[in-house]
């Protein structure tokens, strides 16, 4: 995914594995994702977020 500030860098979220960070996703009945933990880029723009039913929820 984009980084929802703009900056225009490609986010990698990792799903599987052992390795963390690992992040979980969930779907609603109209297919919006929730992601959790948190989003926090620390480098680049720095962007710290929640995406929540398909909404970016700054942090």
């Amino acid at each position: 995914m984009l980084c929802p500030c703009g900056c225009g860098e490609t986010l990698n979220l990792r799903f599987f594995g052992n390795r963390r960070p690992r992040w979980s996703v969930a779907w609603d009945r109209e297919a919006r994702p929730t992601v959790r933990p948190s989003i926090w880029r620390r480098t680049g723009c720095g962007s710290h977020f929640n995406l929540v039913r398909g909404r970016v929820l700054w942090c």
